[in-house]
């Protein structure tokens, strides 16, 4: 690949990331049901379950949750 080619490459990624960024913050703003990176991390309906602590059985080759 000739360098002037990485540079093209690089000019379309460069133009496609600006078209998106325009789009995502209009339509994430109307949309309840569109998944954004703020409600992800804010959101409770994301949050991971809290899971046991897992332990090793002394009586066989496994883990098991109190």
């Amino acid at each position: 690949m000739s360098l002037n080619g990485g540079f093209m490459n690089f000019r379309l990624l460069c133009f496609l990331l600006a078209a998106l960024h325009g789009t995502t913050s209009t339509h994430a703003a109307g949309d309840p049901a569109q998944l954004t990176l703020a409600s992800i991390f804010t959101d409770e309906e994301y949050k991971e379950a809290k899971m046991e602590p897992f332990h090793w059985s002394k009586k066989g080759a496994y883990y098991f949750a109190l």
